[in-house]
């Protein structure tokens, strides 16, 4: 099958096919146009035949009824039966009476239906009698006629049957009628042109095979040893094409040139190529040891920075408050939660109670990793320190951890900044100062009223000096209130769709849990919030303090 599929697709095979195709296209031209010239043919054969006959017959004839050797006349006309052809041949006498005949087979009429078929013919011939007494002897004159419906010819010739015996009248002019059959005569003919046909066609078969056989030796031979030299030349045997017809003067030749100069061509690009393989291969090799190498310092340096990382956020750890100092506060009920978005977060928050205050810090360093986590930790140290240097008044107290914060950050060159809102609780009071997310004030009875910072404050560490744009405000706390804090790592949290957590759904949630503890509360909105987030990655750090004042205020 393989074979076969293969010689289809071949060339051999289109040439075959198409010689095959003009050679059947001038056979059926040929036999059609000797087809409808035969008949044409065997006519006008037929009808100079029995023209001849005709005239020979009258001749002959005319000498007999001049002896009046009826005989003789009755064996001329039965003798025109030597051809098989002749069907009918009667001679009538000025009367139309018959004075000899000869009929062979059924013509499908009578002998008076065919001259009654005829008889406009015959009444046509009178005009010829009446001509011949005045033409007397003029044997040329006569009438061929072709019938279609008998398939046949026949011919109607006057002849001089003697003069009357009164003189007086011309001469006595009979009528000699014919009938040859075109069937049989067609019949041969047609015999006939089908077996020159045959031999023609025979002829032509041998001669396109002996064409075919000189096309495959010049054309398809050559085309095969191209091909052959291209599947050497696939293979790497570059010396091949010394085999193709190079010398020949056609196209054929043209083309085989032309493949011989493009394996020299590839020869030497391949050539040029392996020879930067390898050079580009050898480059590769010093690039992957380089690259080895790089990838082990890189695994080192990976080992220090995690080995600072971790040591980093275990100090975050370390520093923000414990839950044993919270529980120490009794006038609040404080719960608190910071999750970061990587090992060393940015977010910071604290809760530090000194000389009957409570100081309360929540900020978000932008950025999360290493520098922000350090920088968080500054934060922390230097609320301490101010702390614990009795700076109470909120705008100098701002003002000065800016500036502490904005040395380090210039010393560190880096472009580190955050938002910072610092509360000072005093005897059911908070004092509100720097500029971060809105702070919610809850009511006891779960409605919220959210706090603006954006006029408290300014960005820490992005300035020297953020004295002019300090302020605070002042917020009372009655049993059942609170305050809650938090970062942008909630409200802005996304799902997979990438829709936001959002503030008023945290408003929502901590309406719907406010009659619970601080901690029930912390928990329904990071429980919340991790059901919104999904399977979704956490983009940035989230924190959440939640502060309710536990009993009517007292001085501590």
């Amino acid at each position: 099958m393989e074979i076969m599929a293969r010689f289809l697709r071949s060339i051999n095979f289109k040439i075959i096919l198409l010689i095959l195709t003009l050679v059947c296209a001038q056979n059926a031209y040929i036999f059609y146009h000797s087809w409808h010239q035969a008949d044409a043919r065997i006519e006008q054969e037929i009808a100079e035949t029995l023209r001849f006959r005709l005239e020979h017959l009258k001749e002959s004839l005319a000498y007999l009824i001049q002896k009046n050797d009826f005989l003789r006349i009755q064996e001329e006309v039965a003798g025109m039966g030597s051809d098989s052809s002749v069907k009918l041949a009667v001679l009538l006498d000025e009367d139309r009476k018959v004075l000899a005949s000869l009929r062979r087979g059924d013509l499908g009429h009578s002998l008076c239906q065919v001259l009654a078929d005829y008889a406009d013919d015959i009444r046509r011939s009178d005009q010829l009698t009446q001509d011949m007494t005045q033409i007397k002897n003029d044997v040329k004159i006569g009438k061929i006629s072709f019938s279609e419906a008998h398939h046949g010819v026949y011919g109607i010739y006057p002849v001089i049957l003697g003069q009357h015996a009164d003189s007086i009248r011309p001469d006595r002019i009979g009528l000699l009628l014919m009938w040859q059959d075109l069937t049989t005569a067609k019949k041969d003919m047609r015999q006939e042109l089908l077996a020159q046909t045959y031999n023609a066609v025979l002829v032509i078969f041998l001669g396109a095979g002996l064409i075919l056989l000189v096309l495959t030796v010049w054309l398809i031979r050559p085309i095969n040893q191209m091909n052959i030299a291209a599947q050497h030349l696939s293979a790497g045997n570059w010396e091949y094409t010394q085999q193709l017809p190079l010398w020949r003067k056609d196209e054929i030749g043209y083309l085989a040139q032309a493949f011989s100069r493009m394996s020299v061509e590839l020869k030497q690009l391949f050539s040029e190529l392996e020879a930067k393989v390898s050079e580009r291969t050898a480059q590769l090799e010093a690039a992957n040891q380089e690259i080895t190498h790089l990838n082990k310092r890189l695994q080192a340096e990976n080992v220090r920075m995690g080995t600072e990382l971790e040591v980093t956020r275990k100090l975050q750890q370390m520093v923000l408050p414990h839950q044993q100092e919270l529980d120490k506060i009794d006038d609040l009920d404080i719960a608190c939660f910071m999750e970061p978005a990587s090992e060393v977060g940015g977010d910071y928050y604290d809760v530090l109670q000194h000389n009957g205050h409570v100081k309360i810090g929540i900020g978000d360093v932008t950025g999360h990793g290493l520098e922000s986590g350090v920088l968080m930790l500054m934060v922390q140290t230097a609320v301490r320190t101010l702390l614990l240097n009795n700076v109470t008044d909120p705008k100098v107290f701002m003002t000065l951890l800016n500036r502490a914060l904005y040395d380090n950050i210039q010393r560190m060159e880096s472009d580190k900044n955050l938002t910072l809102s610092i509360l000072d609780y005093f005897d059911g009071k908070f004092c509100l100062s720097g500029q971060h997310e809105e702070v919610l004030h809850v009511r006891r009875d779960g409605s919220i009223h959210c706090i603006d910072t954006f006029d408290l404050g300014f960005l820490v560490g992005l300035t020297e000096d953020i004295s002019r744009f300090v302020d605070n405000m002042e917020v009372e706390l009655k049993t059942g209130e609170g305050i809650v804090l938090y970062t942008d790592g909630i409200t802005e949290a996304r799902n997979n769709k990438g829709k936001l957590y959002g503030l008023a759904r945290l408003c929502e949630v901590i309406r719907t849990h406010w009659q619970g503890t601080s901690e029930a509360v912390k928990d329904a909105v990071i429980a919340d919030v991790r059901a919104h987030i999904g399977d979704a990655k956490i983009l940035d750090d989230v924190t959440l303090l939640v502060i309710k004042q536990r009993s009517p205020p007292h001085c501590l």
